[in-house]
């Protein structure tokens, strides 16, 4: 096992890295209609909505703290 990881940096994403990753998504997603990934799907655009509203929620932020800084609370 110690042999594997030899003469390589860190990071290194090449050839063997990409077919590595082909493997395992061949496992973990068997079929494109199948329950897996459908829960990938889920869970991505959840991830976009929590993102947009992540940035939402601190453009509302910035607004209240210039406002309050400027003393104009209308």
């Amino acid at each position: 096992m110690i042999g594997l990881f030899q003469n390589r940096g860190k990071g290194n994403v090449d050839a063997l890295f990409w077919k590595r990753v082909a493997k395992l998504v061949k496992h973990v997603i068997p079929t494109y209609t199948g329950k897996e990934m459908q829960y990938i799907v889920l869970l991505s655009i959840l991830l976009v909505i929590r993102t947009m509203m992540s940035i939402w929620l601190a453009d509302v932020n910035g607004k209240i703290v210039k406002a309050i800084v400027n003393k104009s609370f209308s």
